[in-house]
């Protein structure tokens, strides 16, 4: 991808307001839940913010939202915390530049399909926790997958693969976030 510094704007101010979002509706935002709502919105709702995804070890994986994520921090949009507990995990919550970087991107993030999205996005998913969107961005990312191998994919072949990458959740875990994305028309469909 070739480095434009609008799209930068663009992504930093869509990054502060989706943290401003979820902050709304779910007080333990990370990293994980960042980069997982961030390919939700990207693979779901069809907003190309520019991110490239691998699967990685919590599923779905950017380096590129790490490293906007950083550079929003440093200019004090969003403040990352380390957490101390049992997950040794991050909090992420706006800091007192963040109505800057929205601003500077309000055009962008006020167009109604990524207000849209935002909207839809954080209704749907924002309140789950890490653990909980680590599956769906994974359940997710091995229908589109299978989808791109010009197969048709089901609900028993997204539940092998997804064990396989997800051994810690159990059949019934995976079946009923599946259900879940199915019922939203997310998965499954032709």
């Amino acid at each position: 991808m070739q480095f434009n510094m609008e799209d930068s704007w663009e992504r930093y101010a869509l990054m502060t307001e989706l943290i401003t979002r979820l902050q709304k509706v779910n007080q333990k935002i990370g990293k994980t839940i960042l980069e997982k709502m961030l390919y939700l919105l990207q693979v779901l709702y069809k907003i190309d913010v520019g991110y490239d995804f691998e699967f990685y070890t919590y599923g779905p994986y950017s380096s590129q939202i790490l490293n906007d994520l950083t550079q929003v921090e440093y200019w004090k949009g969003l403040k990352v915390e380390r957490i101390s507990d049992l997950l040794n995990g991050y909090k992420i919550t706006t800091d007192t530049k963040a109505t800057f970087f929205i601003e500077k991107g309000r055009k962008y993030i006020e167009t109604p399909q990524i207000d849209n999205a935002l909207n839809q996005l954080t209704t749907t998913f924002g309140q789950y926790s890490a653990k909980d969107l680590e599956l769906i961005a994974t359940i997710v990312y091995v229908d589109q997958e299978i989808k791109t191998e010009d197969m048709i994919p089901n609900q028993e072949q997204i539940l092998g693969v997804v064990k396989q990458l997800k051994p810690r959740f159990s059949d019934e875990e995976i079946n009923t976030k599946i259900e879940l994305l199915q019922n939203k028309g997310f998965v499954i469909e032709n």
